[in-house]
């Protein structure tokens, strides 16, 4: 059943029992009144909840979805010299290298950034995201 279904359900119970306790406080049942208006508050409640889960439960879908993506992406990463490329790069996508740190750690593909050290004569790698060198 879609959440939309669910709220909608909820509110028309909560319009019946507000329209209710107002029948009651109209023909003067002075029993039925108060059920009434706790039934009225507590259908309120339901409904927030209602709204709160569905919030949850969009969050939790979206990263499932993120977390989908992200699995059809490992495998298509090859660890070679510590680093992560892809074996076929997608189309307008570097094949790489990645950072391990970043992809291994946090699921997050960042280009590792090259740089010759002039002074040292040597070469290194650089994450932008976690700051590793390599």
């Amino acid at each position: 059943m879609p959440a939309t279904d669910v709220m909608r359900m909820a509110g028309n119970v909560y319009a019946a029992a507000r329209t209710l306790k107002n029948l009651g406080t109209r023909i003067n049942i002075g029993e039925l009144t108060a059920p009434l208006a706790d039934l009225e508050s507590s259908v309120a409640a339901l409904a927030i909840r209602i709204a709160e889960l569905i919030e949850e439960n969009t969050d939790l879908a979206q990263r499932l979805a993120w977390r989908d993506g992200w699995d059809s992406v490992a495998k298509e990463l090859v660890l070679r010299d510590r680093f992560y490329f892809f074996g076929e790069a997608p189309e307008g996508s570097s094949p790489g290298p990645y950072c391990p740190n970043c992809a291994d750690v946090h699921h997050r593909l960042t280009r590792l950034l090259y740089a010759f050290d002039s002074q040292k004569a040597s070469h290194r790698y650089a994450c932008s995201r976690c700051g590793s060198a390599f």
